[in-house]
């Protein structure tokens, strides 16, 4: 799943690589030089990938399959702790199967451009990490009957985790796109028959249709989570449904898009048409009286327009 995040310029290290995840700058109110605007954020996208496995039960082989399995341990040679064979322990090791981790998990795999865990999704040592050391107590608090259940409730619990994280980046985003955005009104009611702005105001409209066509796609594997979830627990229900309000949340979060920045950029962009149709209609008016009074101060009859 993608997702965008921001960092402060000079952040991210330059690289051809790196820049090809740039979607866009951001102005913001630099404080420190009287509150003027100036370039404050470079927005990359960033992706997070996430794999659940469930434990089934044990593999079994059918007999007919002439398959040898590869973990047992050969015969004669002595097991250590540390599931590998004594004999064999640098080159051709043997693991056992009790000695891998086979059970029910998710795996999460992210990155950053800067490198750092801290600039993850799923930062390292922090909110939704420190959460999970607890897990256990998140339960709900009515009785779980089986260990299925368990692992049930607690996949549902980390999943609405990733994405309560996700949505929480997406409102401070958005809000910083809105401080980007009110600078631009300030610009252009200044003077708003400046018709220079335009170009700005379609990349800005362009901007925030990436972003909405971001946010729906997301939505909508919220929705195919929902389903594969239901098909890899075999139809076991946690507590709540799977992801319990969590579409609804990320529909709140494409509201804050629609009326936080399409809205106040399009808002803008009929006020520089209407005010530059304006200024031309006046000019062509003007003109029009001007000849007007030249031809009768020279005798010749006069054409009004209307």
């Amino acid at each position: 799943m993608d997702y965008l995040k921001y960092y402060r310029p000079g952040v991210v290290p330059e690289s051809d690589s790196v820049r090809e995840f740039q979607l866009c700058e951001l102005n913001h109110w630099d404080t420190e030089k009287g509150n003027v605007p100036s370039h404050g954020y470079d927005v990359y996208v960033q992706r997070l990938l996430v794999y659940l496995q469930r434990n089934e039960g044990p593999v079994t082989y059918s007999p007919e399959e002439d398959m040898k399995n590869p973990y047992e341990p050969k015969p004669g040679v002595p097991v250590t702790n540390s599931g590998l064979a004594e004999k064999e322990r640098e080159w051709d090791t043997q693991p056992l199967m009790e000695s891998m981790d086979n059970n029910s998990t998710i795996i999460i795999f992210e990155a950053s451009h800067t490198g750092s865990g801290e600039d993850t999704l799923i930062g390292a040592r922090q909110e939704i990490e420190s959460r999970w050391r607890r897990l256990m107590q998140l339960l709900p608090r009515e009785n779980i009957p089986a260990e299925e259940m368990i692992t049930v409730e607690l996949m549902n619990i980390v999943l609405k985790d990733i994405l309560k994280g996700l949505q929480h980046k997406w409102e401070k985003l958005i809000n910083k796109c809105e401080e980007h955005v009110n600078i631009l009104e300030d610009k252009i009611y200044e003077y708003p028959a400046d018709e220079s702005r335009a170009p700005e105001l379609w990349n800005n409209s362009a901007l925030w249709l990436k972003v909405e066509k971001l946010i729906s796609l997301q939505i909508s594997t919220i929705g195919e989570i929902q389903n594969n979830m239901t098909e890899l627990a075999d139809d076991l229900e946690p507590h709540e449904e799977w992801l319990h309000h969590t579409s609804n949340e990320f529909k709140s979060v494409e509201k804050m898009v629609q009326e936080q920045l399409v809205k106040p950029t399009a808002n803008l962009s009929d006020l520089v048409s209407s005010q530059a149709l304006s200024c031309r209609c006046n000019i062509v008016k003007l003109t029009r009286e001007c000849r007007c009074t030249n031809q009768l101060a020279s005798g010749m009859p006069a054409i009004v327009y209307n």
